[in-house]
């Protein structure tokens, strides 16, 4: 993740899927890079934390985009759909220095999503 002032990021529904993609523009050439994807009552759930924080398909606002990447991978490793509402609440709530340590812990840790269900009672 990139969190660079060029940055936008983007959330594409193809079919069965939502993905989050991280764009990258400078001067000389663009990236492209896919940073979380989700299927079934998952992608039902990104779709709603988006309309409960305001946010289009594109954004340059870093926070936003954290909270729904926090969102994309908690819920990946969540196994019961009925948490999915105390999930969106929970990320809703959660000051944004919170909301850029959980997205640092779950780029780079396979544990961290299970630490942030514990923490937060989504077990």
């Amino acid at each position: 993740m990139l969190a660079f002032r060029n940055t936008i990021y983007e959330i594409v529904e193809t079919g069965k899927y939502i993905t989050m993609y991280e764009n990258f523009q400078n001067k000389d050439r663009g990236y492209r890079m896919k940073i979380a994807s989700a299927t079934s009552w998952r992608k039902e759930a990104i779709k709603s934390l988006m309309k409960k924080l305001k946010m289009e398909n594109k954004t340059d606002d870093v926070e936003k985009a954290m909270r729904i990447y926090v969102a994309f991978k908690v819920l990946n490793s969540m196994k019961r759909a009925e948490q999915r509402y105390k999930l969106i609440d929970v990320i809703l709530n959660l000051p944004p220095e919170e909301v850029f340590f959980w997205a640092w812990k779950l780029s780079s840790n396979s544990k961290g999503a299970y630490a942030f269900r514990v923490l937060y009672g989504l077990i």
